[in-house]
């Protein structure tokens, strides 16, 4: 797996399992966007409450923003899902990619119930056959945002 500076964002060299990892887990993500679940917390660290001692402006705040903050997370979903199969993002795309994939880890993260440094480690080595595919999606995800940032900041974008 290899990600790298263009002179106009990055270029992807990414195996297929990797790219079905992404494609799947971000369609996931945008089956929580569509019908978001407010009882449900992985949608709760999708849109956090933006004042957390204060109920009636959390509230007022959400009714304001969540409507855009869940098209731009669609958007966002959007971009990754039309490009994933390609060869080449420009620096907006890229933008999208680690956004999207930002929000699947969160996702996988609330999931899996990781609240401290560490649990992610601990949940390999105990977790069942599920949970520790789970946690490698989470890591090795984090792994291709890092990998984005290095080639957009390498390219000088």
């Amino acid at each position: 797996m290899r990600i790298s500076p263009t002179s106009g964002g990055v270029r992807l060299r990414l195996p297929d399992p990797v790219r079905d990892v992404i494609e799947t887990t971000v369609s996931q993500v945008v089956g929580l966007i569509d019908a978001p679940d407010p009882d449900d917390p992985a949608v709760g660290r999708l849109l956090p409450d933006a004042y957390r001692d204060d109920t009636e402006a959390a509230r007022e705040f959400r009714e304001l923003t969540q409507d855009d903050l869940l098209e731009r997370k669609r958007s966002d979903a959007a971009v990754v899902l039309a490009t994933v199969r390609g060869r080449d993002l420009d620096v907006a795309q890229a933008e999208a990619w680690l956004r999207s994939l930002t929000d699947v880890r969160l996702v996988l993260g609330e999931r899996l119930g990781l609240r401290a440094d560490g649990d992610a480690e601990v949940l390999m080595g105990h977790g069942d056959d599920d949970v520790r595919q789970a946690v490698a999606v989470l890591q090795h995800l984090g792994w291709v945002q890092e990998l984005l940032i290095e080639a957009l900041e390498g390219g000088g974008h």
